[in-house]
């Protein structure tokens, strides 16, 4: 876990510091230890990994992409591979493996914006994110060929996924 200074003097306030050299401290609480190691310098900007710019911008029903999901991760189980396509109304989710066959789905978007786009991903992946939203909608974020999959809840931003597409030589 990595902690923002003012994040971490709000710890060193909470916790008793237990013992503290150049590259490590040790906090505790109670019964309970943490040791962490201190990192000096700057960390990186996590809000420059986030895409700004999309070139396709889906709402779904959550619930209905995760039903889908689930089945398609089953027709690809070793590599859960899975292709989007999205056309004006709708995104269709794509699976095929040589010992199960192919998977088609069609999902009716509650709306598309932009441009046509595909995009290969890991189902789990998406799976574990789409499980982390209490939203019924979902605005996934196709930022253009190759390039990652942002998946964020339609009532807020305050959990952003950042999904790496799987590339295709």
């Amino acid at each position: 876990m990595i902690l923002r200074p003012s994040c971490s003097n709000q710890v060193i306030i909470s916790l008793r510091v237990e013992r503290e050299t150049d590259s490590h401290c040790l906090f505790t609480t109670g019964a309970t230890q943490l040791y962490t190691r201190i990192i000096n310098g700057s960390y990186v900007d996590v809000s420059r990994l986030i895409p700004t710019l999309q070139t396709t911008v889906v709402v779904i029903r959550t619930q209905r992409l995760v039903q889908c999901l689930d089945r398609a991760t089953v027709i690809a189980p070793k590599t859960q591979e899975i292709q989007f396509f999205v056309d004006d109304t709708q995104l269709v989710v794509f699976t095929e493996s040589a010992d199960y066959g192919k998977s088609t789905d069609v999902l009716v978007a509650e709306s598309v914006a932009g441009d046509r786009a595909e995009l290969r991903v890991n189902g789990r992946n998406v799976l574990e994110a789409l499980r982390t939203c209490t939203s019924e909608e979902v605005v996934l974020q196709f930022t253009g060929k190759n390039r990652p999959l942002v998946l964020l809840p339609k009532n807020g931003t305050d959990l952003v996924h950042v999904i790496s597409p799987i590339v295709s030589r």
